[in-house]
């Protein structure tokens, strides 16, 4: 299951449809991405949500901190980048 609409609504609110990490104004190519995997616990609310774009996304949905090859967005780097973008 995804966020629920509400929760996505207010994410793209908040953001103004810019991704959290790139800063890019994307319009309608902008994803909604778990913070913390559900596989992890990560809920759908508020919280555990940040908007990305397609590129930034790809950098931080399959987080692997073992990964050989270069330096993926890890949960705690997300939430930063969240909490700055919607100061």
């Amino acid at each position: 299951m995804s966020f629920p609409q509400k929760i996505k609504d207010e994410v793209f609110v908040k953001s103004a449809r810019h991704c959290c990490v790139c800063h890019k104004p994307k319009g309608l190519n902008i994803e909604v991405h778990h913070i913390t995997p559900k596989m992890q616990g990560g809920k759908d609310t508020f919280e555990n949500a940040i908007a990305l774009c397609f590129d930034c996304h790809a950098d931080a949905g399959h987080y692997f901190a073992g990964h050989p090859k270069g330096s993926k967005l890890s949960p705690n780097e997300l939430i930063k980048h969240k909490e700055e973008w919607f100061k």
